[in-house]
């Protein structure tokens, strides 16, 4: 039996967007990344100077954090530090794996940021379920044994945000999604997943509380 590879190669697209992560991009397009602790502290001064020290007052009923999350949110209101933020619109089941990946990622960079630079830094992940497209919420895709298996929601309702558009009864597509993970020896990920997505739930509501 072969072994298995992993092969990895740069992100692509257009030629901004590679431009942009290389860091070498227009300036009047994409402010160049910082470099080193100095310039990352230079920078994260800026911005926190930028805005309203009152800004979080002004978003925070939109805002679902409790405990530590809200303890460290709070560190940086006030003028007294900034936010690594990212989001994603709602997907079935979390949607795309680079959901999770985003939310991971701007925790890492707000732990590393926040040690560099001796200031309160804060991830915030922004789960857009004020977007209205059903379409692209519906569905995700699991592996499973020869393929992958498509799983999608049928529409009750158009025009509504994920936020008020009902989920319906989607235990069908809980026990396919189950079969996609095999015999998955942690078990956490899947009881999240049946407890969020339960009757009663919105797509957007479900997908905040898993998430």
């Amino acid at each position: 039996m072969n072994r298995p590879e992993v092969i990895t190669e740069p992100l692509g697209g257009p030629a901004l967007a590679v431009a942009a992560v290389a860091g070498t991009a227009p300036a009047a397009w994409y402010e160049r990344r910082p470099r080193g602790e100095r310039e990352w502290k230079k920078r994260a001064s800026e911005v926190r100077a930028s805005v309203s020290p009152e800004w979080l007052d002004a978003i925070r009923p939109a805002i679902n954090a409790t405990g530590a999350a809200a303890v460290r949110l709070d560190a940086v209101a006030g003028g007294k530090g900034v936010v690594v933020t990212t989001g994603q619109q709602p997907g079935l089941f979390g949607g795309p794996l680079y959901t999770m990946s985003k939310a991971l990622t701007a925790l890492t960079i707000a732990d590393a940021l926040g040690s560099a630079i001796g200031m309160p830094v804060a991830p915030v992940f922004w789960a857009a379920t004020d977007d209205s497209d059903f379409a692209e919420a519906s569905w995700t895709m699991v592996a499973r044994r020869g393929g992958v298996d498509e799983l999608r929601m049928r529409a009750n309702n158009t025009g509504l945000s994920m936020s008020e558009m009902p989920l319906g009864d989607v235990s069908d597509l809980i026990h396919r999604f189950e079969h996609g993970a095999g015999s998955a020896a942690f078990v956490g990920p899947l009881e999240l997943v049946r407890r969020a997505y339960r009757q009663g739930q919105t797509v957007g509501g479900a997908y905040l509380e898993l998430l």
